[in-house]
């Protein structure tokens, strides 16, 4: 619906008022409407894989150390120059990339991932 919108009635609002959409902002609409949906569609599939798993593992210890390994990952990645560089080539990779393939195959490959490593941790705390 975003895509629609911002396709037909944001661009003729954007000239007037100057307002952003989130699809302008990522640089997506740079390789056409097809790309720009699968670019959104995978990247707000990878968000939601993360979210849906997160809040599914919080009633388990398995929810609470991945929060434990994601805030050590954070601490550790961010003050380190190096380590940060990496961090901030996976960002580029699932949200800014250039090339819409690459960050359409890396998100779906991240969801994927997530959910299977999901299905195995659920399966363990039943």
């Amino acid at each position: 619906m975003n895509l629609a919108t911002f396709l037909t009635f944001d661009r003729m609002i954007m000239t007037r008022t100057g307002v952003m959409n989130l699809v302008s902002i990522l640089g997506w609409v740079d390789h056409g409407g097809w790309y720009t949906f699968f670019q959104q569609f995978a990247f707000l599939l990878l968000i939601a894989s993360v979210i849906h798993t997160l809040t599914l593992l919080q009633t388990s210890w398995i929810g609470w150390t991945v929060d434990v390994a994601i805030i050590a990952v954070i601490s550790v990645f961010i003050p380190i120059a190096a380590l940060r560089a990496h961090l901030v080539s996976f960002f580029y990779l699932i949200i800014y990339n250039s090339n819409a393939f690459s960050q359409i195959s890396a998100c779906i490959a991240l969801s994927v991932v997530i959910y299977g490593a999901s299905y195995f941790a659920l399966r363990i705390q039943k």
